[in-house]
């Protein structure tokens, strides 16, 4: 079927005699916009590779297997034109729907495996695999206890004789201590796996008295259990009463005055996820009569510690304030749609209250975190200042771990007359284990800092599939990738060969600094903050070398290609999503769903923008994501409705989307079938507009192809520092330090050591790109000095640097001279420094400095009116250079572009259609200028290639020749296979009926009318047919000639070949969504049609415009 849909939103089109913008309606007919394409840029343009082709997500759900619906499932996807799939064995609350449900890993669930695997290789899609049941990263039931993720825990014993026996290690599987794990998804709230190890036994000196034990009362002034706060156990609580209109509060009033320095706060599940805590507890004392705040808490899924001055009075009250701050999902769902929360996090009657503790000692601040316990999104912020506290001194903590004996009594002894703390340290498990996967699919999640579990659990899955494949090789039986889902596992920060790992990664002992991962303070505030800082990049590291390393070694060895997302949104865990990535051969990112008009999470842009700049900076030529992920959208999202979002990837680097998702659907009785609770995309063979999906594909395979070709033009190499990930460092956007003229790429340490090369004064990459640049941004303030001594050789060899000079390091190891030596030596106080062959610009000004190295933008344009709405991306190839141009505003931009590049003449190529019309341009030395127009969200390819593709020749803007005003006889076909015929005097929303059975109609409309075409009417030349508004997609026949589907606005084809003198029958079948139609079953006393495993929406939710609404015409 041949699809003549025209540009519609017209680009920008040159006159070829004067020069002059057309108006927006103008168009180039599709039989003259081709001159010599026979180059292999265009023909794979127009017919994309498979390469190129988009994935999907393809998950299984709770058992819900049927053989022949998969392999119809794949033959789908086949026929729309995906390139592949991804697929998830998973659980989330669906209902079983099959007769036999198939257990994880059984005979059946091999048998069908095997049987989707081989039908997927027959129809040439790749099949990779989630890394585990479930997505939440690598674990399943065959991971043992000593292979699952750990955490530090001790025991403190108070010693000042002989015979002291040792309190035993907290075994319990959790975030800290014998905090209990939680899982929101399954609402488990304790974990069956106990399991503690001992690391070793020390000894300091401890000064410090224990406070007196206070009176405990409630804001109403009823007595509480003191003790149950104040015992170091966190796995009890008590319930604090909600009275409405009060803050709920505990005092403290103590028998006398009480010096005090820090305290800890744990409330049990504080945290709900994609949400902020729901209260905001106050530390306060009461000084002279008056409440007041010594600390504000930030809850965790840990306890947390705050620090303060030291202040010394009668009574404290811990106050419970509520946090203005509302949870927001990642995608913002449609109007009506029900808000089901798919994560147990308890009631409300009550806050759990499971310790409150005020020390007198010295204690560091936000210590859980600082310790890898709990996270933070930025550490440097957490950096205590004032005055210097002294704590333990490390040369006084000794081994005493052979002094103990196996019934935990302690032989050795202190001096004479002193108390010593003895904290014995191990370790125990986080309890962790992978989800959403059913529960014979479950198991402890592997420990992701240790390479040789990693390897074990990896081996160990990779072979399962190879047994449900009769032992065929994995590569040969037709598997070819393996997916790293953003991780979701939650912070570890232990591991059997931490000891040897940390003195490997940091020079330096561990063991006498471990007190301070327990909250105490060793020699001083400052080193404890530094030795926390190595600490936890010992963390980052680990999770990088020994997990995604190891992962993709072990892919690589049976020869599957590694996916790999990150961390995606924050901080989830401690880790570099940089280093993470530079392990995958296709990088990752994550982008979820929102309306037209709006905009992204903001840590998505940062998301998008990192595994880009993986692929960039290690030579990986395709960039995916998992995209269009959406929340509380029951099927309401059609191609129009998901277009802008792709073009956001495009944008950012992305060039293969992975549609989230497509649920396999066991049976056709069953409509519209399962969903991923209340996530989705919904798309699967049973979506409405599933037939009708293919061109919506190729367009996204068209901006693929063109999207891998060559490599990625950026001038700034932008180093972001060496403490918070992208994702958490620019979780409110990227802000405005990046030009928005110039491309960049995010780098780290590690990238500017292994990936990047001095040449002729740049710094390249692994895909050619040459960075004039290299900017340091981000946390880049404050820097280790291996990291300055590497900069410092880059811009020695020719690099040009800018960037303000670091002015702290953060490690334990730090030489200040050096450091200082060094900064002085690179930037003196100078505005530009010359440092061997290389250059230092002193400032954050990165676009002044451009300008100053005569650096023109790659990308600028004067726009008509307000607003900056428009970015692109540059490649080049060697066939030419391919900018991809957006409208990233809602509404139409007129602008005067300028590109950087010269020598050829510019084409504007539609990826939605397949077509390329030439531009007229005016070419300075360096630069092409042209006009371009856009529609509200368009994006299109402005590329200047080496062979012509496109003719000049354009045709004169449009005007209405016909309008087709006459009756139409319709015919509504559901997807029950219920018909419905009607007759319409004149076009209108079929929502808006008076009919029920039509105004919630959801399926297929046809359309049929008749008209007259004059004898004279000349056809050779261009005419369309202009549908008007249409809810959703419209597929065109004249006089019985398909003429393809149309699936965004404005709904033009054209038709002028299958016009013929005199009566014509125009005939045109709309396609809307689900959504009218599930909106119509919520109502009372209605006999319900469609199945859906969740509550899709409200009775009252609006209907979505549906049908052929018209004005339809003829124009020319």
């Amino acid at each position: 079927m041949k699809n003549t849909r025209c540009a519609v939103k017209a680009a920008a089109f040159i006159c070829a005699t004067g020069g002059l913008l057309l108006p927006a309606t103008a168009q180039l007919s599709e039989s003259t916009d081709v001159a010599a394409g026979n180059s292999t840029l265009w023909q794979e343009f127009q017919n994309p590779p498979h390469q190129a082709k988009p994935h999907t997500w393809w998950h299984w759900l709770s058992g819900n297997v049927d053989n022949a619906n998969a392999a119809k499932d794949l033959q789908w996807m086949s026929d729309i034109g995906l390139g592949g799939l991804q697929q998830f064995n998973a659980h989330l609350g669906s209902p079983t729907i099959v007769d036999a449900p198939v257990g994880y890993l059984s005979e059946a669930w091999q048998e069908s495996f095997s049987l989707a695997l081989a039908r997927a290789k027959q129809l040439n899609l790749d099949y990779a695999i989630a890394a585990s049941p479930g997505w939440s990263q690598t674990g399943g039931p065959w991971v043992e206890e000593k292979d699952g993720m750990k955490k530090l825990v001790w025991s403190r014993t108070l010693v000042s004789g002989a015979s002291n026996t040792l309190a035993p290690l907290p075994s319990v599987s959790g975030p800290f201590q014998n905090v209990p794990f939680h899982d929101p998804l399954s609402g488990q709230a304790h974990s069956p796996y106990q399991y503690a190890k001992p690391i070793v036994a020390l000894a300091m000196p401890w000064a410090h008295a224990s406070l007196p034990a206070p009176q405990a009362v409630d804001a109403q002034g009823e007595t509480l259990d003191s003790a149950a706060l104040l015992d170091d156990d966190f796995e009890s609580n008590i319930g604090l009463p909600l009275v409405e209109g009060e803050a709920a509060s505990i005092e403290y009033r103590y028998p006398q005055a009480v010096s005090v320095q820090a305290s800890r706060i744990y409330i049990p599940n504080a945290v709900p996820p994609f949400g902020q805590p729901k209260y905001l507890p106050k530390v306060q004392a009461k000084i002279d009569g008056q409440w007041q705040t010594l600390a504000q808490v930030a809850l965790s899924e840990a306890p947390t510690t705050v620090s303060f001055d030291p202040v010394t009075a009668q009574e404290f009250r811990l106050l419970f304030s509520a946090n203005p701050v509302t949870a927001t999902a990642p995608s913002p769902g449609v109007p009506g749609a029900v808000r089901m929360n798919v994560f147990k996090t308890g009631g409300n009657d009550a806050l759990p209250v499971a310790q409150w503790q005020l020390f007198n000692e010295p204690r560091v601040h936000r210590a859980e975190s600082k310790a890898g316990f709990s996270l933070a999104p930025d550490y440097y912020a957490l950096v205590e200042s004032g005055g210097e506290l002294t704590g333990i001194a490390a040369k006084t903590v000794i081994d005493i771990t052979g002094a103990i004996t196996e019934d935990g009594e302690l032989t050795w002894q202190p001096p004479q007359g002193e108390t010593w703390l003895v904290l014995q340290m191990g370790y125990s498990l986080t309890g962790k284990t992978n989800h959403p996967a059913a529960k014979d699919a479950t198991g402890l999640e592997v420990d992701k800092l240790d390479a040789q579990a990693v390897r074990r659990y990896i081996e160990t899955y990779l072979s399962l599939h190879q047994e449900a494949l009769g032992g065929t090789p994995l590569k040969e039986a037709g598997v070819t990738g393996m997916l790293n889902d953003s991780i979701e596992v939650g912070p570890a920060n232990w591991t059997p060969q931490m000891l040897q790992q940390f003195k490997h990664f940091n020079g330096y002992d561990l063991l006498p600094w471990l007190p301070a991962l327990t909250g105490l303070v060793v020699e001083t505030r400052q080193q404890t903050e530094q030795f926390l800082y190595d600490f936890r990049q010992t963390l980052v590291q680990l999770l990088a070398t020994e997990h995604y390393k190891t992962v993709a070694e072990v892919a690589h060895e049976h020869g599957l290609q590694v996916y790999g997302e990150a961390l995606e949104n924050g901080r989830p865990v401690l880790g570099d999503d940089i280093a993470m990535r530079s392990y995958a051969d296709v990088p990752m990112a994550a982008l979820w769903a929102y309306p037209h008009g709006g905009k992204p999470q903001p840590t998505a842009y940062a998301d998008l923008k990192g595994a880009a700049s993986v692929a960039h900076v290690y030579g990986r030529t395709v960039v995916a994501a998992e995209s269009m992920t959406s929340m509380y959208s029951p099927w309401a999202m059609g191609p129009a409705d998901l277009k802008h979002i792709a073009d956001q990837e495009f944008v950012d680097g992305i060039n293969r989307p992975i549609i989230h998702t497509s649920i396999h659907q066991p049976r056709e009785d069953l409509l519209p079938g399962l969903s991923l609770a209340v996530f989705g995309q919904y798309f699967n063979r049973f979506d409405t507009w599933a037939a009708k999906a293919k061109p919506w594909i190729d367009y996204l395979s068209r901006s693929s192809y063109l999207l891998q070709q060559g490599h990625y033009v950026a001038d700034i190499a932008y180093f972001y520092g060496e403490e918070a990930p992208l994702t958490s460092q620019f979780q409110a956007g990227l802000g405005d330090q990046l030009p928005s003229q110039y491309r960049y790429d995010f780098v780290n340490a590690q990238a500017l050591a292994d990936a990047l090369v001095v040449d002729h004064g740049k710094l390249v990459n692994k895909s050619g790109n040459a960075y004039s640049v290299l900017y340091l941004g981000g946390s880049s303030h404050t820097m280790t000095l291996a990291t300055l001594k590497l900069i410092a050789k880059r811009v020695k060899q020719g690099a040009t640097l800018v960037g303000a000079a670091p002015t702290a390091m953060p490690g334990l190891n730090s030489n200040n001279k050096a450091f200082n030596r060094l900064v002085n030596r690179l930037w003196k106080n100078a505005d530009v420094t010359r440092y061997g062959k290389g250059r230092v610009y002193n400032s954050k000004d990165l676009t002044a400095a451009l300008e100053q190295l005569k650096i023109a933008p790659d990308f600028s344009y004067q726009v008509e009116g307000d607003g900056q709405a428009v970015e692109f991306l540059h490649r080049r190839s060697a066939d030419a250079d391919i900018y991809f141009v957006t409208n990233r505003s809602n509404k139409p931009v007129h602008v005067n572009a300028r590109f950087r590049t010269t020598g050829a003449q510019p084409e504007l190529w539609h990826a939605e259609f397949g077509q390329a019309h030439q531009l007229d341009a005016t070419q300075t030395q360096h630069h092409t200028q042209v006009l371009l127009q856009f529609a509200p969200e368009e994006a299109y390819f402005v590329v200047f290639p080496k062979q012509a593709v496109a003719s000049r020749e354009l045709k004169r803007p449009e005007k209405t020749l016909l309008a087709l005003n006459n009756p139409w006889e319709v015919v509504l076909t559901d997807p029950f296979g219920q018909s419905l015929a009607l007759r319409f005097a004149s076009l209108m929303p079929l929502n808006e009926s008076g009919k029920s059975a039509v105004r919630y109609f959801s399926g297929n409309a046809r359309y049929r009318t008749e008209f007259d075409v004059p004898n004279g009417l000349d056809t050779e030349q261009p005419i369309w047919l202009d549908l008007g508004k249409v809810g959703d997609l419209a597929e065109v026949w004249i006089n019985g000639e398909a003429l393809g589907v149309d699936w965004m606005p404005p709904m033009r084809l054209q038709v002028n070949h299958a016009l013929k003198p005199g009566r014509n029958t125009l005939e045109v079948e709309v396609t809307n969504l689900w959504v009218n139609r599930l909106i119509g079953d919520q109502r009372p006393n209605i006999k319900k049609a469609t199945f859906t495993a969740l509550p899709t929406y409200e009775p009252s939710a609006p209907l979505r415009e549906a049908g052929l609404i018209g004005p339809v015409t003829l124009v020319h």
